[in-house]
């Protein structure tokens, strides 16, 4: 599974189980994941 399929499914998981205000912070929650996958590389 590639890196953007990865992020598909997150923001999409993040959009269904977010109260309707709560997803303004997914873009850090993005970037964290980027950074994780960055390091782990």
């Amino acid at each position: 599974m590639s890196e953007e399929e990865i992020i598909i499914i997150v923001r999409k998981y993040a959009s269904k189980n977010s109260e309707k205000d709560d997803i303004h912070g997914f873009s850090h929650v993005e970037r964290v994941f980027n950074l994780c996958l960055q390091i782990g590389k």
